[in-house]
């Protein structure tokens, strides 16, 4: 899965496994929670409404074949309503490499990727306050997120451009927090971690930030 910013929607667009139905359901989508939905989204066929985390099909009636009323169809429905809140929220990773973040949250991904790229440049990039990390989290965040870069970098040569850790402590612990902060935004909280999973109904309806081209 494309961890870095590709610096505009429509070649990210290209990199994303949707679905014909995703597709269309992603360019109606307003929030965050609803990208989501688009990304998971398989298919509908015959009134079955099917998901990429599943292998099972299941009735749906909606009023409207569009995404707010698939969306409310779902809801209604105790057992997707069950299912959409178990989704999980990492693959597998291998013994050479860590876990990584599924293609429905490519959002989310490129959202931390920014923060990592600002926290180099910006001329202000402040923490959050509300949000408490202890230093040794905040080493082990550093840490995981080089190793992500490594990978989707230059696979790990020590002349990668970006070296985390030698941001000042400041922003090293600023990234954290908002890294923290934009995982909760999507309801994957520390409480939760453990689950490898987390629910749609728990994603914020946030618009998508705004990601800024990389500018030389």
């Amino acid at each position: 899965m494309l961890l870095a910013y590709t610096g505009g929607e429509n070649v990210v667009l290209q990199n994303f496994e949707l679905s014909v139905l995703g597709y269309l359901f992603f360019h109606k989508a307003t929030n965050l929670r609803e990208r989501v939905f688009a990304r998971l989204v398989q298919g509908i066929d015959n009134r079955s409404i099917f998901f990429k985390h599943s292998s099972d099909r299941h009735d749906i009636h909606p009023r409207r074949p569009e995404l707010d009323a698939v969306m409310t169809s779902c809801f209604s429905s105790k057992v997707l309503q069950d299912l959409l809140a178990a989704i999980p929220f990492v693959t597998e990773g291998n013994k050479l490499r860590d876990p990584e973040l599924t293609p429905w949250l490519q959002d989310l991904a490129c959202i931390i990727a920014e923060e990592a790229t600002q926290a180099y440049k910006a001329d202000y990039f402040p923490g959050i306050p509300e949000i408490s990390v202890p230093d040794e989290h905040v080493i082990e965040v550093m840490k995981a997120m080089q190793r992500e870069l490594y990978r989707e970098g230059d696979g790990g040569h020590r002349g990668h451009a970006v070296q985390l850790n030698e941001l000042p402590w400041e922003r090293q612990r600023a990234l954290t927090e908002r890294r923290r902060y934009w995982y909760g935004v999507y309801g994957i909280t520390p409480e939760n971690w453990t689950t490898g999973t987390f629910s749609l109904w728990d994603v914020k309806e946030l618009p998508m930030p705004e990601l800024r081209k990389d500018k030389k």
